[in-house]
């Protein structure tokens, strides 16, 4: 027996990336917070996010987009809004993003070990 695909809108995905991002917790809490069926699915979402992907929302066997259609799916009613995003996204991107090219660590882990091998 099949499982029915469960579709989300494209508002719960933005909410539910931006509030990870943000540190708002971690991707178990946000999947239990918004009902989404496993952190694989919302780690896709961020992946996307990440590569200034649209997520839309996909509904039964047509990929068709609910809502309007926007550069990277978020507007911001605030300027404080979107300096706390862009800084949550600069730390997250600096702290917490860890790159193979850096041998799994973070741009900041990196720079520490290069200036203490300089040192």
């Amino acid at each position: 027996m099949s499982r029915k695909e469960k579709s989300y809108s494209a508002e719960l995905k933005y909410q539910a990336v931006s509030d990870y991002l943000s540190g708002k917790g971690s991707l178990r809490e946000i999947c239990r917070k918004y009902k989404i069926r496993s952190t694989r699915q919302l780690r896709n979402w961020i992946k996307m996010y990440n590569g200034h992907k649209e997520l839309k929302c996909y509904t039964g066997g047509n990929r068709m987009t609910k809502g309007r259609k926007t550069t990277y799916g978020h507007t911001f009613t605030s300027r404080e809004q979107l300096i706390s995003t862009i800084e949550s996204y600069i730390d997250y991107y600096n702290n917490r993003r860890y790159q193979h090219r850096l041998f799994i660590q973070t741009p900041m882990q990196a720079h520490v070990c290069a200036m203490n091998r300089a040192a």
